[in-house]
């Protein structure tokens, strides 16, 4: 994700280069074959400053996402067959069809470090296969927070694409309705945890994390929005890296990294004041570690596929999607 305003500097500064690499772009220059270059270099780079294995080891393994997938129907099925809203059957079709297309498209990473980190702090004596269970449905909790943003993000942006595919909003029969559909999704989250954990010590803990983050994220979010005037065009007295680096640490830090790894932690009864505070300074940390290398990888990218005149980016906003 590239914030607004890093978007309007490089469409500002970068295209007269856009314009000389796609006139000396060779017409029969591939697409695969640039992106598996790209990749190959990454790889280089990586195994040159030793460390391979951040290349070649999977962070989950193949088992650990077929669990995750397989309960993905029962997550449906919990939320569209809700007795409680049986005489709205209408909207219960509109959430299938809202999570399937926004959460089965997306990057499934970050959510499942909830699992992970629940294995991580648990006990070994208590890590039974139905915690394991609810620990996969606290990461589809995870994802459907980020889906929910996303959508947010996307409408306030008027992006077209995310992940490959149309923006939720730019599908048929959605436009605006984007924007209660996103309310829609958050409020499954808090039906699945109200379900599964409402009997918990871990159950307040959880919802106060998901609510702290969703306060810390749209700060964020508000920040990044306050770089452009209200008629689109860039406020560029604001890009500085101070700013950069407070909206990250607002929008990206907790919700990435410290909103999967915090909920794991809790459900594993975690619940000392300390070391909360120092995995959030990590995860903090990691956030906006990860936001500049998704600055640098974005640019990257929107130079090659400029370069070859691909309906990949968007040319009034010079995202890369």
């Amino acid at each position: 994700m590239m914030f607004v305003f890093e978007r309007m500097y490089l469409n500002r500064c970068s295209q007269q280069t856009f314009r000389k690499l796609r006139a000396n772009a060779k017409k029969n220059y591939s697409i695969s074959r640039g992106l598996e270059l790209h990749a190959d270099r990454i790889m280089s780079m990586a195994q040159e400053r030793g460390h391979p294995s951040l290349v070649r080891t999977p962070f989950f393994s193949t088992d650990e996402k077929e669990e995750f997938m397989a309960i993905f129907p029962d997550i449906i099925k919990d939320l569209t067959k809700n007795n409680q809203y049986a005489d709205i059957s209408e909207v219960n079709e509109r959430i299938g069809k809202l999570l399937e297309y926004n959460l089965l498209k997306c990057r499934k990473t970050w959510g499942l470090w909830a699992t992970v980190s629940y294995k991580m702090f648990e006990n070994p004596e208590t890590l039974t296969a139905a915690n394991v269970k609810l620990a996969n449905i606290l990461t589809w909790c995870v994802q459907m927070w980020r889906g929910a943003f996303t959508i947010f993000d996307d409408l306030m942006d008027n992006s077209e694409f995310r992940y490959g595919h149309p923006c939720w909003h730019r599908m048929e029969d959605v436009g605006i309705a984007a924007a209660n559909d996103g309310w829609l999704m958050d409020s499954c989250i808090y039906t699945l945890l109200h379900k599964h954990f409402g009997d918990k010590k871990c159950y307040r803990h959880i919802t106060d994390v998901f609510r702290d983050i969703t306060t810390k994220a749209t700060m964020g979010q508000a920040l990044d929005m306050m770089c452009k005037n209200r008629d689109g065009t860039p406020r560029l007295e604001n890009f500085n890296m101070d700013r950069y680096n407070t909206i990250a640490k607002y929008k990206t830090g907790p919700a990435h990294t410290y909103l999967p790894v915090a909920t794991g932690m809790y459900f594993a009864n975690r619940y000392d004041p300390e070391e909360r505070q120092h995995v959030e300074r990590i995860c903090i940390d990691l956030g906006m570690f990860y936001q500049k290398q998704v600055t640098v990888w974005s640019y990257q990218f929107i130079v090659f596929l400029s370069a070859i005149d691909t309906p990949l980016i968007q040319r009034d906003s010079t995202k890369w999607v």
